[in-house]
């Protein structure tokens, strides 16, 4: 007579070998009671799984987010900075029109070379058509040339990326008024 052996862990964390011999495919023959905590288990794990990846994912945006922010900051700083040096970037320029010294004009191009590694350009406007996103006209002056070109900068405009700090200060031209005359009558030029 032979009697069917029944295996019983020891404890919950028992990994006897009479332990592994029960699998999936021994599942058939566990009474319902004892399916339960399997499926109990499963589910469990499936849940766990999930709330992991989203937590990842969530981690992840967050991560992307703080970074995306230090660069915003970053570069808000830099436009301030850049932005507080304008005024003396005016100053060397108008004393390099005054003084013709050499040491002079090499400080302030080693100036500006250092301040266009941080992204500072200059607005080119003069012979440019006038642009109300990078020129401010601030006078106009009657020309020869196709009106609404620039003829004169007066303050130079800089930029940094997409950014205008200063918009270039500008003279721009006007169509000369024709000396014509009307008649009396109002009809003919004269």
């Amino acid at each position: 007579m032979t009697t069917k052996k029944e295996t019983t862990p020891c404890s919950d964390a028992c990994e006897c070998p009479e332990q592994e011999s029960l699998s999936c495919s021994d599942e058939s023959q566990l009474s319902p009671a004892e399916q339960q905590p399997q499926k109990i288990e499963k589910t469990q794990v499936q849940e766990l799984t999930e709330t992991l990846q989203r937590l990842q994912a969530d981690f992840e945006n967050y991560r992307k987010r703080v970074e995306k922010e230090n660069a915003e900051f970053k570069q808000y700083a830099t436009r301030q900075l850049l932005t507080e040096l304008l005024p003396i970037l005016d100053n060397f320029q108008m004393a390099l029109r005054v003084v013709d010294d050499e040491g002079f004009k090499l400080i302030y191009a080693q100036m500006f070379e250092i301040l266009e590694r941080y992204g500072l350009k200059y607005i080119d406007a003069l012979g440019k058509k006038y642009d109300p996103r990078f020129h401010e006209a601030l006078l106009q002056e009657e020309s020869e040339k196709e009106p609404g070109m620039v003829i004169e900068e007066l303050q130079k405009g800089y930029i940094v990326g997409e950014t205008v700090l200063r918009p270039a200060r500008v003279k721009i031209s006007r169509r000369k008024n024709e000396s014509a005359r009307v008649s009396t009558r109002g009809d003919q030029t004269v």
